[in-house]
């Protein structure tokens, strides 16, 4: 999102902001009033003594102080709601631009700066337009109301008051110049205290297993000190300010009384005027007290504005081309044509890549870990670009294909598991519609279903945060599932058995091998003995294809691959061997 401002995100809510305004109005003429009845009482009813005019007066009086709740209520009731409005608005703009971010972005991005742009700096920014800002315009109204009136009342008082404001902003100025030199230093500590604690709760296995706790709760107290001390430095600094305009306000206010009673005596001003103008005085300098406060908060605002504006601002990297089209089949086969990829464009993580996959073939990438076997499958999912050469789907050019219809196309599942703290039933259909007989029909397949329907709430068991209620095994099945039910043209297995024992690896087996000839496979695997039965396989080194062929062509060449096979058969018959010596008497044998 372009250009995204202040003033736009301010008038965001014109309907809200032209009632606030209009109450700001109402509000200005009803407090002009109250002064000058007072100077009618005393300059005109008193004298007189005519004891008719208190009722019309006390009528009058009753009058304004109801018009003066209803507005005051009604003003102090739309505030809050422009300042929720404001706040969801820049939390939808800013998830909305986030989400649609490339994972490049991500990886380079710290989760605690993230979250505290989110919550807090939104928070900030709703706070000043709601809690600042909007009281300042209605501070300004009565400046100008009570302006003209204190002309009309002495022209003289009206000028020499005026006087004394530039001293008051040059007060807010030097207040606002030191707070901002603050502000930068107070948001780097913040960001990091909000890391401290995402790291402390997503890393508490670790903290725990190397007795941790203490040196992490003194890092986060420390980075917290530092917090606490920007934070006092910057509130002292307001405060200094604050009171001092409203001290200096009080001093002018009390210095113009005792000077009036000399226009009194001498005849240059009546008793009431006088009363009136001192009530006056203190609205004059209502808006500069005011002023102190928001130019404090206005820095950290238009700081936490300006984090959410880089962040709104910015353009995905990955986006669909202008005439990119639709494809929701595999006709003929993927290629990949000599492609070379760099996440960080310094070091390549995969050089001169050359594969193709046939439809409704299965391949498999296998490898040392960091070989780069994962990073093809993101290329695939387009969820990267290439540095050089290109990904092709029936001869088109990956980035001439919608996103969505691509993934569309492709059931993923990774590694790493992720479940949303959601239901079992919300996790396998991931936003789809189907029937439950599909679904129990798929969870059957993988061998998840007896365990589902085995808990007390079935298929609507929370799983908690990241699946955290199930085993890692439970959590493969339900993500091998979840990826099944989309009924793919394309399935990415990215190591999907590696949390897997033995028998529920056996049976996913069966399930890959059944799904060979409904849709393309592509398999990423460590361990060779998994894929086997593949129809292609390409072993990479170093981020380079260095074999490719069948098992048994691969077997046969007695080369590298022949070299992997034979290493981890030899490290399974050790486990092998290993486990039946534990069943020999006195060796670690369970009664």
């Amino acid at each position: 999102m372009k250009n995204y401002s202040f003033t736009r995100l301010f008038f965001r809510e014109k309907k809200l902001i032209i009632l606030a305004f209009f109450l700001m109005a109402v509000q200005s003429l009803v407090m002009i009033i109250n002064p000058l009845v007072m100077k009618f009482l005393i300059d005109h009813v008193i004298p007189s003594g005519n004891t008719k005019l208190l009722p019309k007066v006390v009528i009058f009086i009753l009058i304004v102080f109801v018009v003066e709740f209803i507005v005051n209520l009604s003003y102090r009731i739309v505030l809050p709601h422009i300042k929720e409005k404001t706040k969801k608005n820049l939390q939808s703009d800013l998830l909305g631009r986030l989400i649609h971010l490339d994972l490049g972005f991500f990886n380079k991005s710290e989760t605690g700066t993230l979250n505290n742009v989110i919550e807090r700096d939104t928070y900030v920014v709703s706070v000043f337009i709601g809690k600042n800002l909007l009281p300042l315009f209605s501070q300004l109204a009565n400046f100008i109301a009570v302006s003209v009136v204190i002309f009309a009342l002495n022209y003289k008082f009206a000028a020499l008051a005026m006087l004394f404001l530039p001293v008051c902003y040059v007060l807010y100025t030097l207040v606002g110049k030191k707070i901002e030199k603050i502000i930068p230093s107070y948001y780097g500590f913040y960001d990091k205290l909000s890391q401290s604690v995402l790291q402390i709760f997503s890393g508490i296995e670790i903290i725990k297993a190397f007795n941790k706790e203490r040196e992490e709760h003194d890092l986060f107290d420390t980075i917290s000190n530092d917090v606490v001390k920007a934070e006092n430095e910057i509130n002292t600094i307001d405060s200094v300010g604050e009171v001092s305009a409203i001290t200096l306000g009080k001093l002018i206010s009390m210095g113009f009384f005792l000077f009036s009673i000399v226009f009194i005596m001498n005849g240059q001003m009546t008793l009431g005027a006088a009363v009136a103008f001192y009530a006056y005085l203190g609205r004059l300098y209502d808006p500069a007290q005011q002023l102190s406060s928001v130019i404090a908060q206005r820095k950290r605002s238009m700081e936490s504005f300006r984090r959410i504006k880089e962040y709104v601002e910015m353009t995905p990297k990955i986006q669909d081309h202008p005439n990119a089209i639709n494809k929701s089949e595999l006709t003929q086969a993927i290629e990949i044509q000599n492609l070379s990829f760099s996440y960080d464009s310094e070091e390549y993580t995969l050089k001169d890549i050359n594969l193709k996959i046939e439809k409704n073939a299965s391949i498999a990438l296998v490898g040392e870990s960091g070989s780069g076997k994962s990073t093809i499958a993101k290329l695939l999912m387009r969820f990267y670009d290439p540095n050089q050469g290109s990904v092709l789907f029936d001869g088109i050019d990956i980035k001439r294909i919608k996103n969505d219809s691509l993934r569309v196309m492709i059931g993923y599942v990774s590694q790493d598991s992720f479940l949303f703290n959601q239901s079992i039933r919300e996790n396998l259909l991931c936003g789809q519609k189907h029937v439950d007989e599909e679904v129990f029909e798929v969870c059957k397949k993988v061998n998840i279903y007896d365990f589902i329907v085995g808990l007390e709430d079935g298929f609507d068991t929370v799983v908690g945060e990241r699946g955290v209620k199930l085993s890692g095994g439970e959590k493969q099945r339900i993500a091998i599932a979840r990826a099944l039910l989309r009924k793919p043209e394309i399935v990415i297995f990215d190591e999907a058995t590696s949390n897997l024992d033995s028998n529920n690896e056996s049976i996913i087996q069966e399930s890959i091998n059944e799904l060979s000839n409904q849709c393309t496979l592509i398999i990423i695997a460590h361990r060779l003995s998994t894929i086997k039965n593949v129809d292609y396989i390409y072993l990479l080194e170093n981020g380079r294809i260095c074999e490719q062929g069948t098992h048994d062509e691969l077997i046969g060449k007695k080369n590298k691959y022949f070299s992997l096979w034979n290493r981890q058969r030899n490290e399974d018959f050790g486990n092998e061997k290993d486990r039946s010596m534990l069943n020999e008497p006195g060796i670690f044998h369970a009664k």
